[in-house]
């Protein structure tokens, strides 16, 4: 089946059926995963997805629904009902179909041919491999949550009434361990992964197993320390929690309702002049790479905080248009869902020390390795995290720490940013290098 001209087809048939405007996207995919835990396969999926939500517009009343019958009668019902609902439906001005006609970024590479050709028997070997090297690292290491090895392969398609008609291949794979340390009662879990759009691009097992373990381990033993105020190095991993926090609060919708911290913020020094922060969804081989979004609206690079100054939200084209602006290419769904407003390549920008640095620079503070709940309020910006780490003192790491919270907002800790490390990896869409805040709260026992 040729699916470019089924959703053409649909297009021109709901705007016969009595749309003003009409809008098809449709999802095919493969996804794969593979569990294992001590050498034995415990979990192993392959699945398939397709469907395609539709979108109508009559005037200025949306009407939406989904389906994955792809049967000539089951769509001509199914197209009936969307333009119903679409009747039925409330005004709003704000509706229709972008009217934004950029040209489209050029070739991304996002999609490894080489998922098609990867065999069962490597798919696990990759997973086992990753368990026995976390426990070959350490005899501590003497339990195990498994190693998995997943990856996706997907096209989407989008036509819509004004002549948009984009498909686009990607793929996408993971591979990950969670060893467990044990030693005088005590267990250390943990977990290190990494994620790529091509195969051949991930670090290799044996060095995701290791780096998993000495996680671990390096943490046993962990003493508890006094409340007390002072600077704070958060490792990369873990930062890339607090900007996951700023890519929301920066969403154009939160902002608009007025319940993003940043609300009025625009235009305002609201960090340090080093923190310079990005959202790029043409960067080529990103995790969040496309070249158009859920509406067919070419994606940007946009510099979301220039030198400490925030210059930019994230918009679809309905809240770009509540807030009389332009759609950023920020709109994100599946085919069952409208288009939401998420960032694509989130990140704050290299710094020019190593984290090594960043440590011999500090006399005395905390080095925060890991984060745990959930406990950042984007509406207010305030945040109490509990954290884990080593110990600082004379510019060194010397003994590991936990169960401590630190407290703050994230205002504070943008502003406090007083370095910035040049160990950027994406592993996700989102990533941070290491950097070091001034000071920051730290409760404990």
């Amino acid at each position: 089946m040729n699916y470019q001209e089924l959703a053409q087809k649909l297009v021109k048939k709901a705007l016969k059926k009595g749309s003003t405007q009409a809008e098809v996207y449709l999802e095919l995919g493969e996804e794969f995963n593979v569990q294992v835990r001590k050498s034995k396969v415990e979990f192993l999926e392959q699945s398939h997805r397709k469907g395609l939500g539709l979108r109508v517009f009559v005037k200025d009343k949306l009407g939406f629904s989904y389906t994955s019958d792809f049967r000539s009668t089951a769509l001509e019902g199914f197209i009936d009902k969307t333009v119903y609902l679409a009747k039925q439906a409330s005004s709003d001005e704000f509706n229709g179909l972008p009217e934004e006609d950029l040209p489209l970024s050029g070739e991304l590479q996002v999609y490894d041919p080489e998922v098609k050709s990867l065999k069962m028997d490597e798919k696990i070997d990759l997973a086992k491999r990753c368990e026995e090297a976390a426990f070959s690292f350490d005899p501590r290491v003497k339990n195990s949550e498994g190693a998995s090895f997943s990856h996706y392969e997907k096209k989407k398609i989008l036509a819509n009434s004004l002549g948009k008609s984009v498909s686009l291949n990607s793929t996408y794979f993971a591979l990950n361990c969670v060893p467990v340390a044990e030693e005088k009662g005590e267990k250390r879990g943990s977990v290190f992964w990494d994620a790529k759009r091509f195969y051949k691009d991930l670090l290799p097992p044996e060095e995701i197993g290791k780096t998993a373990a000495q996680r671990g381990i390096r943490l046993m033993g962990a003493r508890k320390i006094t409340s007390q105020r002072l600077p704070v190095i958060i490792e990369s991993v873990a930062a890339t929690k607090f900007l996951d926090s700023i890519s929301y609060a920066i969403n154009g919708e939160s902002v608009y309702k007025k319940s993003s911290f940043l609300t009025e913020k625009k235009g305002q020094r609201i960090a340090s002049e080093l923190v310079n922060i990005w959202d790029d969804g043409t960067m080529i081989r990103g995790l969040g790479s496309i070249p158009f979004d859920g509406e067919g609206v070419s994606t940007q690079r946009k510099k979301i905080i220039d030198h400490g100054i925030l210059t930019s939200f994230l918009y679809n084209t309905y809240t770009a248009r509540k807030a009389k602006t332009n759609s950023t290419g920020n709109a994100l769904r599946g085919y069952d869902s409208l288009p939401l407003i998420f960032s694509l390549n989130f990140y704050l920008e290299n710094g020019d020390k190593t984290p090594e640095e960043l440590i011999k620079s500090t006399s005395k503070g905390f080095y925060v390795t890991d984060l745990m709940g959930m406990g950042i309020n984007t509406v207010t910006g305030d945040f109490s995290q509990m954290a884990e780490g080593i110990w600082i003192e004379n510019g060194e790491l010397t003994y590991p720490v936990h169960e401590v919270t630190l407290a703050g907002t994230l205002l504070g800790l943008l502003q406090g940013i007083e370095g910035v490390a040049n160990d950027l990896y994406f592993r996700s869409s989102v990533a941070c290098p290491t950097i070091k805040i001034s000071q920051l709260v730290l409760s404990g026992k």
